[in-house]
């Protein structure tokens, strides 16, 4: 070779190389140039060797660099983000965060532009759109329906008023008042059943029997109904053996025959 030539469209060459290099899908090169470009925002192409990238569709948007372009916005039409998207801003191709008026969970961004959901406001003029879904100030939380710390009032109604220097918002008092109130009332639940736990018997009772239950139900059973036998027994002697059912199976016989055989005091 005598002499340099530069090198053509779609293709790139470093100082003092032999020959020009095609460019890669997301890149571009008018020709003549040490380096080919990345594709700018709001253009993509998936081929090599291209001297121009190609720009996105109404709906659609691109980083600098894609290979494709993605949908503005998750296909939702409950979420008015059908076809072209109503909450998503992609002006030219490139993406803007959500338009004002709508409110999106989480930030959207060029990583998850194409699946993030994006609600309509209930308030207008709270939400003000961005990348992370900014709210009006004194509002804020989902959909920016709520009044922000220190502020009060009845977002829906007459808005979000800010608390005047010396004084407290009121929903922070009752949600701490409350709190208390909840942790009062399942620390005594709490203790209370551990009270009972270990002094009712008829507790102690109850929780051997559910036990016994779970480990040998057949024999669980057949004592509960040998037990109602008893109880419905005309001689009350009979009940105090039915009454304490942790009396296994094997003594109920002997109980009841010694109570049966046993005169009371009122007996001549």
């Amino acid at each position: 070779m005598d002499e340099c030539a530069p090198c053509g469209p779609g293709t790139s060459s470093e100082a003092g190389a032999w020959r020009c290099t095609d460019c890669l899908p997301g890149s571009f090169a008018a020709g003549g140039e040490p380096e080919c470009l990345p594709c700018p925002p709001g253009s993509a192409t998936d081929k090599e060797a291209q001297a121009q990238c190609t720009f996105c569709l109404d709906g659609w948007y691109a980083g600098t660099g894609w290979t494709e372009c993605r949908s503005c916005g998750m296909y939702d039409h409950a979420q008015l983000t059908n076809g072209v998207p109503n909450g998503i801003r992609c002006t030219g191709g490139e993406l803007n965060g959500t338009k004002p008026g709508f409110w999106a969970e989480y930030a959207v961004t060029e990583d998850s532009a194409n699946s993030t959901r994006v609600w309509k406001c209930p308030i207008p003029g709270t939400c003000l759109g961005g990348e992370i879904s900014t709210c009006l100030e004194g509002f804020t939380g989902p959909l920016c329906e709520n009044c922000a710390p220190t502020y009060y009032g009845n977002p829906k109604k007459d808005g979000c008023t800010a608390c005047p220097p010396d004084m407290v918002e009121l929903g922070m008092l009752n949600r701490l008042y409350w709190s208390i109130i909840v942790m009062a009332l399942a620390f005594a639940v709490g203790a209370t059943f551990v009270f009972l736990l270990f002094k009712s018997s008829f507790l102690d009772q109850a929780i051997n029997f559910f036990y016994r239950v779970r480990t040998n139900p057949v024999m669980a059973i057949t004592q509960a109904r040998t037990r109602v036998y008893l109880w419905r027994a005309i001689d009350p002697k009979l009940q105090i053996c039915a009454m304490d059912i942790r009396i296994p199976a094997s003594t109920l016989t002997t109980c009841m025959r010694a109570h049966a055989l046993t005169p009371s005091d009122d007996d001549p």
